[in-house]
């Protein structure tokens, strides 16, 4: 009976420019120094674009591309009706019984002592 031959992909050929494949598996293990600091840089250069001055001019871009392409943003009506919602359906309230009618079936049933 032969061995079973284990592959392990780690090392140098396998590492990616900001990644190291043999670090394991914990939260940011695997990620190098400098790849932290360019995900990083990248998260500071988007909350720069993130500006409530800029909402105006976004909101204009996205209309003219909607406009020009003829699409069409899903409104909260439409959104919802879309959605199944638990507050649309009515509720149906169960029956109940009286004591005196519970009390009467378990008359009916007789009892096992005979």
């Amino acid at each position: 009976m032969a061995a079973e031959k284990k592959i392990y992909l780690f090392g140098p050929l396998h590492d990616g420019k900001w990644t190291r494949s043999d670090l394991g598996q914990a939260k940011f293990l695997g990620v190098s120094g400098p790849g932290m600091e360019a995900c990083l840089t990248l998260q500071a250069r988007a909350k720069t674009g993130r500006n409530s001055t800029k909402l105006p001019i976004e909101k204009a871009v996205l209309d003219a591309v909607r406009l020009e392409l003829d699409i069409q943003g899903a409104t909260y009506e439409l959104e919802r009706a879309r959605k199944r919602s638990r507050t649309d359906r009515p509720v149906v309230e169960k029956p109940s019984m009286s004591k005196e009618d519970a009390l009467a079936m378990f008359e009916e049933e007789g009892s096992d002592e005979e």
